[in-house]
């Protein structure tokens, strides 16, 4: 399984970050209305999954 996150650098630039893990508080705007509901979970973990490979 790939899995991992994608992280801004400077300049603004997206770089994927292999077999990593992020929580949500650092990923949105906790503060902006839009996103209220999201405060509840905003300290788990989370991770974007690239593929998965089944073994036949």
């Amino acid at each position: 399984m790939q899995f991992g996150i994608n992280r801004r650098n400077e300049g603004d630039h997206e770089q994927f970050v292999a077999s990593s893990y992020s929580q949500l508080s650092g990923r949105v705007d906790l503060d902006s209305e839009r996103y209220e509901m999201l405060r509840v979970i905003a300290t788990l973990p989370i991770t974007e999954v690239r593929s998965v490979k089944l073994d036949a």
